[in-house]
């Protein structure tokens, strides 16, 4: 999706941010490219945002 969509004004800094760790728009990441710390932060990042997706959003 990032690949396609260009970037909201409102997501500049958050988007500034991913740069740093190499995601970008239009980059493909490959996951075995990264260091494991940093795999390892972005699968606790992305446990913590579903955990509170399904609490506000519970089916």
């Amino acid at each position: 999706m990032m690949a396609t969509a260009s970037i909201h004004p409102s997501e500049k800094e958050l988007f500034d941010i991913f740069s740093k760790i190499g995601i970008e728009p239009g980059r493909i990441v490959n996951e075995a490219d990264l260091d494991p710390e940093l795999k390892e932060a972005i699968e606790r990042g992305i446990a913590n945002a579903m955990k509170k997706l399904k609490q506000k959003f519970p089916t």
